[in-house]
């Protein structure tokens, strides 16, 4: 089911993006082993993640569910996770974004290794979020989501296609 969510505003557009620039660096060695060294791109990508956090919170909250608020910390390379972003009555929501685009259909890319793929926990659920003009998400509980291969060749990934929901 799709939820409608509401658009950023521009205080969470701008937080999202100096935490974007500011925490580029400490992902530039994970994202060169992706094959991906254009900064430019890792930062609209860590934005657009944080955009997306902060619309699922809101929405959460606005529906009267305590909801641990999305995090803003930047963390040195060995201390970062796959850990849930928000928690919500008991759930771990990893939330996941993608922007529309005429050339590819929505989809949402994973690590491989990530224990969301591998081994979810009962309590894990996947909030996959649509940005752009009518941003909407479904959230889904993690273990009954069935993973595709990258269309992409030689990417070693675990993929969502929202045609597939």
């Amino acid at each position: 089911m799709k939820r409608k969510l509401k658009q950023p505003t521009t205080y969470e557009e701008q937080i999202s993006l100096l935490f974007a620039h500011n925490c580029a660096n400490t992902n530039l060695s994970e994202y060169s082993k992706r094959n991906q060294e254009d900064v430019k791109k890792i930062v609209n990508d860590i934005q657009s993640g944080k955009i997306a956090e902060l619309l699922v919170h809101r929405y959460l909250i606005e529906k009267g569910k305590p909801c641990t608020p999305p995090d803003f910390v930047i963390y040195p390379p060995k201390h970062k996770s796959f850990d849930a972003d928000l928690v919500c009555e008991g759930i771990n929501i990893h939330v996941k974004s993608c922007i529309p685009s005429a050339k590819w259909s929505n989809s949402w890319v994973f690590q491989p290794n990530d224990k969301l793929v591998k081994s979810p926990e009962d309590s894990d659920y996947i909030a996959l979020v649509v940005l752009g003009n009518d941003p909407y998400f479904r959230l889904m509980k993690a273990d009954n989501v069935r993973y595709g291969v990258p269309r992409k060749r030689g990417l070693n990934k675990a993929v969502i296609y929202e045609e597939n929901l």
